[in-house]
């Protein structure tokens, strides 16, 4: 099965753009979303965790302008990636209805795992259609992101071990 055909190539463009777009909107979303979780987070090391992942997003929105510069498309802006909210709307959730102190920051961590592991996804998926056309240079910048994403994600799991036993109690 060829999905590609009869157009090729060319009918990535449109999916590699849409992919931008939601990554724009989703790294946004974050550096406006982080905020209240660092606010409502009580473990200090939480709260570094979460300061580092803002400082480390504002990076990758860098990234992603300087990519959504080269294509130069207006095209991208104006769509919001309806995941991300509903993911910062479940992170508002938790933080409405869990009791402050280690439950709340055991549900702070889950949610953060989740939209860390939509972010790895969307990124892989940015990856290929950029391949596909050929787009090396935003492969490396895309590659990049999605590493420090890894990264961050083990950084979390490892975090979440660590304090559940505290947080189950």
């Amino acid at each position: 099965m060829n999905l590609l055909a009869p157009g090729g190539t060319k009918n990535c463009r449109p999916l590699y753009l849409l992919e931008l777009c939601y990554l724009l909107s989703t790294e946004s979303q974050i550096v406006n979303g982080l905020p209240r979780m660092i606010e409502h987070a009580n473990d200090l090391q939480l709260r570094y965790a979460f300061q580092s992942s803002l400082r480390e997003t504002q990076v990758h929105l860098t990234r992603l302008d300087e990519i959504i510069d080269e294509v130069n498309d207006a095209e991208l802006f104006g769509e919001k990636d309806a995941t991300t909210a509903a993911l910062l709307d479940s992170c508002d959730n938790s933080i409405k209805e869990l009791v402050e102190g280690p439950e709340r920051d055991a549900g702070l961590l889950a949610k953060a795992q989740e939209i860390k592991r939509y972010e790895i996804a969307s990124y892989g998926a940015a990856i290929d259609w950029a391949k596909l056309l050929g787009l090396h240079r935003h492969v490396e910048l895309l590659q990049q992101t999605l590493d420090e994403k890894l990264g961050a994600d083990n950084l979390s799991t490892i975090c979440l071990r660590a304090n559940g036993s505290s947080a189950a109690a």
